[in-house]
């Protein structure tokens, strides 16, 4: 998104993680299509936390001066199967699905009319494979979530979508 002229902001639990991507926005932006600089506002916040979605979504619309997107690619796993514990499913579930729904619920209304929530999914929430079935049911879920937030934004014109990826080689 940079490359292409926008304006972004990184958001992440982990200030050392977000500051890094911050700075790859930056040295790769290489001006982008509208010329300026590399801009890459910094948030910390944490999805499974009930108050940080919307603080995230209202710092990034006052750091980039409004909202024409908003990118939810957020997914923790629990490798404990059907045995985890309460918690770890709460905890899976809170960060995966609830997040998503928090930071819909606040970008819908600050969301410039004509724009987009992306949802980032898995190909784990159509077929069995991963055995992390807390991580498999929040991606799941997320394309009912999906369909509703496409519902309330269809006045203004704003999209929804799922990506759903396979593997992909990360730290998790």
């Amino acid at each position: 998104f940079r490359s292409e002229g926008a304006r972004v902001a990184v958001a992440d639990r982990d200030r050392a993680s977000a500051e890094a991507t911050c700075a790859q926005v930056r040295a790769e932006s290489g001006g982008g299509a509208g010329g300026s600089e590399g801009h890459a506002a910094l948030i910390v916040a944490d999805m499974a936390s009930a108050a940080d979605p919307a603080a995230m979504v209202g710092e990034a619309a006052a750091a980039l001066g409004g909202l024409d997107g908003v990118a939810y690619n957020v997914g923790i796993g629990d490798r404990h199967g059907l045995d985890a514990a309460a918690d770890n499913w709460d905890r899976v579930l809170a960060v995966n699905l609830r997040g998503a729904m928090l930071t819909a619920r606040a970008a819908l209304p600050v969301l410039a009319d004509g724009g987009a929530i992306v949802f980032t999914s898995s190909v784990a929430s159509l077929k069995p494979g991963s055995r992390i079935p807390a991580y498999d049911a929040s991606k799941a879920a997320l394309g009912g979530l999906m369909r509703h937030v496409a519902f309330e934004g269809a006045p203004r014109s704003i999209r929804a979508n799922i990506l759903a990826p396979g593997l992909i080689d990360t730290s998790m």
